[in-house]
């Protein structure tokens, strides 16, 4: 007797688990918490809204520029328009709005939102340099690259406090929803915009050899680089050695709940850009 109250004592638990779960999906809307900043000016007269969000300022579309900025480490260098498949290492850029998708998760994208979508940039053309061995330092500090004078690239400790205030107080699995744009993401999988961020899931290229890029996942995902470097230590000859092989980026998948922090190696590897304020 004293076994079978036992369990349905657990069988009552997980019933009622059941219901609090499914009745969670039933979430209440929140009240918008769109804080304006001032708008941003690129040095092409490219306009942008901004968000305040927690202690940051953040651009509330993805980068348009294709030229370094008066104060930026990349002022004069050159970026190439998509990759031309000689193999350099230098900056790319490419206009991702218009780049046409085969995949089938774009189905949700209008000319409206496509042309927020922005440009794709390497890693290099975020940064602001021209090849990866003119990166000596593993540090860059606060990185312009190809953002606007007075805005630059994020650090992944950046992308991480802005994930962390999308969680709430309350710490609830609501993060990318609150951050994602209302409308373009695949299958009706799309956020709330509870701050104005407006992710977009502008995809990414990605390519061993440049030659063979070619953007994907366009209403599936948003790629944002960061100007935090990946760094591998090797030993050599008994030494620690430290290589810079690429940098994280902040990743939102349209069937996720949190942003997740990854990192990419390949310099001919493309994704969005959007910048915080100094």
């Amino acid at each position: 007797m004293r076994n079978r109250s036992f369990y349905s004592f657990l069988l009552c638990c997980a019933i009622s688990l059941m219901v609090v779960s499914c009745g969670d999906n039933k979430r209440e809307p929140e009240e918008s918490q769109i804080k304006p900043g001032p708008e941003l000016t690129d040095c092409q007269g490219n306009k942008y809204p901004t968000v305040i969000i927690g202690n940051q300022t953040w651009m509330a579309e993805n980068l348009k520029c294709t030229k370094f900025d008066s104060k930026s480490e990349g002022k004069g260098l050159a970026m190439k328009d998509h990759a031309t498949g000689t193999g350099d290492d230098e900056p790319i850029c490419f206009d991702g709005s218009k780049t046409e998708v085969k995949s089938g998760y774009d189905e949700a994208m209008t000319p409206e939102l496509r042309a927020k979508l922005g440009m794709q940039y390497s890693l290099l053309a975020a940064l602001g340099v021209a090849h990866f061995k003119d990166i000596k330092n593993e540090d860059l500090g606060r990185r312009q690259g190809i953002c606007p004078d007075d805005w630059h690239l994020p650090s992944k400790s950046e992308w991480a406090e802005l994930s962390v205030f999308a969680q709430g107080t309350q710490q609830t699995f609501r993060e990318t929803e609150r951050l994602k744009s209302i409308a373009g993401w695949h299958d009706g999988h799309n956020g709330t915009d509870l701050y104005g961020f407006s992710a977009l899931p502008a995809g990414h290229c990605f390519a061993l050899v440049p030659s063979a890029s070619q953007v994907d996942f366009i209403g599936y995902e948003a790629n944002f680089w960061s100007s935090s470097l990946y760094v591998e230590e090797k030993k050599e000859d008994g030494k620690t050695v430290k290589h810079i092989r690429g940098a994280y980026y902040s990743y939102i998948q349209y069937l996720s709940y949190n942003t997740d922090i990854r990192y990419e190696v390949s310099p001919y590897h493309t994704m969005s850009v959007r910048c915080v304020k100094n």
